[in-house]
């Protein structure tokens, strides 16, 4: 899928999951310029425009803008409704663009300028494709209810993380970060259902240097509740369990996660 970036004034590919997001979503690069890109110009260099923080519009967020001065990409905390485009979500973006001057890079020349099949002009060829994004991992007690990553090196002062979606009211994802070295622990969080919403976890490594971890994921059913109103207690624990009522079981087929493991990161930015 494709989307119009505001920033850079192109059209650029992500991964779309399939669940709800917005109308900024296009199958096709072709469409997605028609739609948006305004034919016969190319937008202005954001790179020379000045930091805008913002109008606390909406919650704040991390950005990243470039700074001429050091010719460097820097953080900054975003809130909203800012003009200037020189604004990035991802380091490594900003310094495509702005350190690194990539053939993608948002620079105004006349040789930019292409011609489609339809006869109208636009500012930006078709970039090369990404191979297939990273896709769901899929936890199902009724299938595959295990799941193990390779180690990666980290250094400390980076971070690890990965998004997760949790079905079933019962359901527990357990996740282990580990230190995969000897005498190495590992630090272990249940989670539970996310009520159909994607969250994150992020988590900074406890050693310092380089060290080498990797995520374990395990997935199971709570035991269903006991349930009982306040009008049905008895007088003693026999006659209360006598006037309780079991909840229906969740199936296996519904105690499923998905998850995405994230990449190494700064952890200020990962989620």
């Amino acid at each position: 899928m494709w989307f119009y970036n505001l920033t850079s004034g192109t059209c650029q590919q992500f991964l779309y999951g399939g669940c709800n997001g917005n109308e900024n979503r296009f199958p096709t690069f072709e469409l997605c310029q028609i739609t948006c890109e305004k034919a016969g110009e190319a937008p202005s260099d954001p790179c020379s425009e000045k930091l805008d923080r913002g109008k606390w519009c909406e919650s704040m967020s991390n950005r990243y803008y470039y700074h001429a001065k050091s010719k460097t990409c820097k953080g900054f905390h975003y809130t909203g409704c800012g003009q200037s485009k020189n604004n990035f979500l991802q380091l490594d973006e900003c310094e495509n663009v702005c350190v690194h001057r990539k053939q993608n890079a948002v620079v105004k020349t006349s040789e930019n300028i292409l011609t489609n099949t339809t006869g109208t002009k636009y500012a930006f060829k078709k970039p090369s494709e990404n191979k297939p994004m990273q896709r769901h991992q899929i936890l199902a007690e009724s299938e595959k209810h295990y799941l193990k990553t390779e180690g990666q090196w980290v250094e400390y002062g980076h971070c690890l993380g990965f998004r997760y979606n949790i079905s079933g009211p019962h359901t527990k994802l357990n996740s282990f970060i580990c230190l995969m070295e000897e005498g190495g622990t590992c630090q272990i969080q249940t989670l539970t259902d996310t009520g159909g919403e994607e969250r994150c976890r992020v988590i900074r490594p406890w050693l310092r240097g380089s060290h080498l971890y990797s995520w374990f994921f395990t997935i199971e059913r709570r035991k269903a509740p006991w349930h009982t109103s306040p009008e049905e207690l008895g007088e003693d624990d026999k006659k209360r369990k006598r006037n309780a009522v079991k909840l229906k079981p969740q199936k296996a087929s519904d105690t499923v996660a998905s998850l995405i493991i994230l990449p190494l990161n700064d952890c200020y930015n990962i989620c």
